[in-house]
């Protein structure tokens, strides 16, 4: 019988390896208006493995404080969609500037109401004050002047998402080594941005806050392996045996010929 024929396979696998860094050492740093740069791993491209792709990310949370602040002194005043973001931006030789917004929120709708504070001879019962003033609750004294500061705080406000840019095939060199190596990345915040949608009015609600910022950025490398090699599968192989053994069946039938 004509020996069983085995033929191999030669096929580069793509496979991808992520590296990371944390935006804030120590961890919970506040960040807008800081520059921190991180050091990230270079791939190693030892034993002829190439580079096939390289992609950058940030992956962030915004933990913000939201404070609006009613500065009319007899009415309340409806809002929607107040939230804080906080510009940023990614860095670094070899790829273009990664420019995305960090959001916290939105709170969906609320409403900031007057609230009495004082009044320069101070709070007298009994005494007649006009309508809106008592809306709140607290008479006024004729002829002077009350002060109103309505205030509403929302802590932990949270968002979370992620942001990334493709570095173009001309700089993969600038990201790989033959062993061990780093390169630096930039992330920039910028001034945040508390904002809201006053209903029914304009310029009656001042929005104001902290943002706190965490994460990550990372990089992640898609590479193949030229030399990898793949058995062929069982199905492949029982195919090729079974077309030897036929031919092989064929001449022995054949009269004369000694197989």
């Amino acid at each position: 019988m004509a020996p069983l024929l085995l033929f191999g396979v030669s096929l580069a696998s793509a496979s991808t390896v992520q590296y990371s860094a944390d935006i804030f050492s120590p961890s919970g740093s506040e960040l807008p208006l800081n520059s921190v740069t991180l050091a990230l791993k270079k791939f190693d491209v030892t034993g002829g493995l190439v580079l096939t792709n390289v992609e950058l990310f940030v992956y962030w949370t915004d933990t913000s404080s939201i404070t609006v602040e009613n500065i009319d002194n007899l009415n309340t005043h409806a809002f929607s969609g107040a939230t804080a973001s906080v510009p940023l931006t990614l860095s670094g030789s070899g790829f273009s500037n990664l420019m995305f917004t960090a959001n916290a929120g939105p709170i969906n709708s609320a409403s900031s109401t007057p609230a009495f504070t004082n009044a320069p001879g101070g709070p007298v019962a009994g005494m007649n004050v006009p309508q809106a003033v008592t809306f709140v609750g607290f008479p006024c004294p004729p002829g002077q002047v009350c002060s109103f500061s309505g205030i509403n705080r929302y802590d932990n406000v949270k968002g979370s998402g992620q942001s990334s840019t493709t570095v173009t095939a001309d700089n993969f060199g600038l990201f790989s080594t033959i062993g061990l190596g780093t390169f630096n990345v930039t992330l920039l915040g910028g001034i945040p941005v508390f904002s809201g949608l006053e209903i029914g009015g304009s310029n009656h609600l001042l929005f104001s806050g902290d943002a706190l910022l965490g994460g990550r950025v990372a990089v992640t490398y898609t590479f193949e392996n030229p030399g990898a090699s793949e058995v062929p599968e069982p199905t492949t192989l029982l195919l090729v045996g079974s077309a030897v053994v036929g031919i092989a069946l064929k001449l022995r039938r054949r009269p004369g010929l000694i197989v």
